[in-house]
């Protein structure tokens, strides 16, 4: 029941996102209208969508069945391993794409990418997820992920606040993920 209310509002979560850019539409530069695929056919474009969501879905695999190996291997947990390694891993795609922005001045688009990507994930991945197969975590990981999610959200709220990243506010971030890391082998 808890997934399909995730899923329910990420659906709102969309729609509203989609209706509000049809009222307020940005205007991209003109680099970034200039990266995009030049008359490629569609068909082509989603065949190489298939092949991608593929190769994705079998490194997946492989990379989970890793992960479970080398939790054992170390004698650590696999949610440990997965909340740390797993994560930055799965994040190094979204560091590329955040080091581009930031080259192209596009700080709109950058926070875009951050927030919606966690929005996604929290809801979307969780609530199929949980529609396909209830979770279950352990007392002690489920208050550690809680309480350091609200301390990221009063973080992210500072920054909202004035629209700004500052240089404290960066340390401030890597230091709570630091935190997080060496709390983590504690649990």
């Amino acid at each position: 029941a808890e997934g399909a209310i995730l899923l329910i509002v990420l659906i709102f979560y969309l729609r509203y996102n989609i209706l509000s850019s049809k009222e307020d539409p940005i205007e991209l530069p003109q680099e970034m209208h200039d990266e995009g695929p030049k008359n490629q056919p569609m068909a082509m474009l989603m065949a190489l969508l298939l092949i991608n969501l593929s190769l994705l879905f079998i490194s997946g695999e492989f990379v989970v069945s890793s992960l479970s190996n080398s939790a054992e291997a170390l004698g650590l947990s696999s949610a440990k391993l997965a909340t740390s390694l797993l994560a930055i891993g799965t994040s190094i795609p979204e560091i590329a794409t955040a080091i581009m922005l930031v080259r192209k001045n596009n700080a709109d688009s950058l926070f875009g990418e951050i927030i919606g990507s966690n929005i996604f994930d929290f809801l979307g991945i969780f609530g199929i997820i949980a529609v396909i197969k209830p979770i279950v975590m352990s007392g002690p990981l489920l208050n550690f992920l809680l309480i350091s999610t609200l301390v990221t959200f009063l973080l992210l709220f500072v920054i909202m606040n004035d629209r700004k990243v500052r240089h404290l506010e960066g340390v401030a971030m890597l230091a709570l993920f630091a935190g997080f890391l060496l709390q983590l082998s504690s649990i």
